[in-house]
């Protein structure tokens, strides 16, 4: 129900800015706007219910260094808003403009992917992963 509510924003919001929408990723209660970074790597919008029915919007970025197995990461949260704080979408946008925003020594690593990756695809499948995201664009 609460995504019935707020999905309608979400998705307007994606398409007028060129963001690939992911549902409910792993069964969590949250829609991913994705996208591909300006200065690489992917940016993603996540907006989650929690428990008492308001959101939290969740901005990241990331960058992946296959050989080394290290993600880079960015990432910070709200405060937990009302649902009705999407109802405009500026909210929104303010955080995909943060995100652009950022800069790669911002970015912490994280390693321990590379048995993960390296087991599931090869150098150029994994490069090849975040070419499916657009860069976002600006009405």
């Amino acid at each position: 129900m609460f995504f019935a509510r707020v999905g309608p924003v979400l998705s307007r919001f994606a398409a007028a800015h060129g963001l690939t929408i992911e549902k409910y990723y792993h069964d969590a209660p949250s829609w991913s706007l994705l996208f591909r970074h300006t200065s690489g790597g992917v940016g993603k919008i996540d907006v989650e219910r929690t428990p008492d029915e308001h959101l939290r919007i969740w901005a990241c970025w990331w960058m992946d260094d296959y050989r080394e197995g290290t993600r880079f990461l960015k990432t910070e949260k709200s405060a937990e808003l009302p649902a009705s704080t999407l109802e405009d979408a500026p909210v929104l946008i303010e955080n995909l403009r943060m995100i652009l925003g950022w800069q790669k020594d911002e970015l912490t690593p994280h390693g321990g992917y590379k048995d993960t990756w390296q087991k599931h695809w090869t150098e150029e499948q994994f490069g090849q992963r975040d070419n499916s995201y657009l860069t976002p664009t600006f009405e």
